[in-house]
């Protein structure tokens, strides 16, 4: 949420010098990016001011300091309190996707009735301001950071599914063809365009691996599990046929650091190892239509 340009009835500390209403004081949000393939990492994140004010205000609990971090292609939102120690702050890479936006705000805790400053810059030299609670006094829009991350790609298993228009006219539910190579998921031709128009998005993506993925994979994974029990077959014989399992060994192996043998995956739930090589994403999908959500009802309380 980057605010630093927008104006407001009262002075304000900013980062940007345009739009500092200060003559020596500063504020500023520090921090240092790292990645470790798993994460987005925020190092050392702190303000670093020399208002005396705002120190003053911040150690009487009268004002708080946030960092905020955002990324549009994905919905996410994050805010965290920050303060003039370090800390820091870890994000898992498969939240973001493309531009980041992080920055700071300092608000008021309470109202502050009589806000004044012997730094205001000439306009407001002399005056004091009454300050509503929850309003900001710090500004800093900080920086923008662009995440080349393919969750696609992080999840090779993801690669084993196909989903497809279904040729037939007449149908209207969803039909799973468990192949050699790939699992088949068919869709009536309406319902397949509407998921094409939106499968790019990657805020979508849990929700569709939730209602489409799941009950395939589940679906084919309870076939194999009979296979093994009631047709005398072992491990081998299910990687021939269905050389898509493979992916599926890797996934599990790659995310316990055991081999999926014959014996474990006969005692899984098919439901929880489906959900578990697919990023917990029945449980992540609800956080992310809930982002949709709120981001909608944000953008139009906006707009009013």
């Amino acid at each position: 949420m980057q605010i630093g340009k927008k104006g407001f009835p009262y002075p304000i500390l900013n980062n940007a010098k345009n739009f500092n209403c200060y003559v020596n004081d500063t504020y500023a949000l520090e921090l240092e990016e790292v990645e470790d393939g798993d994460n987005y990492i925020l190092k050392n994140v702190h303000i670093e001011t020399n208002s005396n004010l705002l120190k003053e205000l911040l150690r009487n609990n009268k004002a708080k300091a946030m960092i905020m971090i955002e990324c549009s292609p994905t919905l996410f939102k994050y805010s965290e309190e920050i303060s003039i120690e370090p800390k820091d702050i870890i994000i898992p890479i498969n939240k973001l996707s493309g531009r980041v936006e992080i920055s700071s705000i300092t608000y008021a805790t309470d109202t502050i009735s009589d806000f004044k400053s012997s730094d205001f810059i000439d306009d407001y030299s002399g005056y004091s301001f009454k300050i509503e609670k929850y309003c900001p006094i710090a500004l800093d829009d900080g920086i923008v950071s662009k995440i080349e991350y393919d969750d696609l790609e992080d999840k090779k298993v993801s690669s084993i599914f196909r989903v497809v228009p279904s040729f037939d006219s007449e149908r209207k539910i969803m039909n799973v063809i468990n192949d050699d190579k790939i699992i088949k998921i068919e869709l009536p031709k309406k319902e397949h365009e509407n998921f094409d128009r939106l499968n790019g998005q990657p805020i979508f993506q849990h929700i569709f691996f939730s209602i489409i993925i799941i009950p395939a994979l589940s679906m084919c994974l309870k076939e194999i599990q009979d296979e093994l029990k009631y047709q005398d077959k072992i491990i081998e014989d299910i990687i021939d046929v269905h050389t898509w399992f493979i992916s599926v060994q890797n996934s599990y192996k790659k995310l316990t650091g055991t081999e999926l043998t014959e014996e474990i995956f006969m005692a899984l739930d098919v439901l929880e190892l489906s959900q578990m090589i697919m990023d917990d994403c029945i449980v992540n999908s609800i956080d992310d239509f809930y982002d949709i959500i709120t981001r909608t009802n944000d953008s139009d309380e906006e707009e009013i």
